[in-house]
């Protein structure tokens, strides 16, 4: 017969258990950076890219029926028409 280990799991350690030298080393809120700009562009493109992709029929069914869509429009002219082509098949 085997016994088994009653051993407590180990809790995480919170900000009040560190020692204070350890809590200097430690960004405040004031020092964590919030994303620039370009970051936030990056982030944007990204969640729409995935949104369009992952969720296409949600994501064009929430689009018709809302007064602001998220789109990624292309900028060359032909890549803009082909894109409205589609926007129109889709809604």
């Amino acid at each position: 017969m085997s016994k088994k280990s009653k051993k407590k799991k180990p809790e995480p350690i919170s900000s009040t258990a560190l020692p204070e030298h350890l809590l200097k080393w430690r960004p405040t809120p004031e020092e964590e950076k919030e994303p620039s700009f370009d970051e936030l562009w990056r982030q944007s493109v990204d969640a729409i890219k995935k949104l369009e992709q992952d969720h296409s029929e949600k994501y064009w069914g929430k689009a018709a029926k809302t007064k602001h869509v998220p789109l990624l429009y292309p900028r060359r002219k032909k890549e803009q028409l082909e894109y409205e082509k589609k926007l129109t098949e889709q809604v």
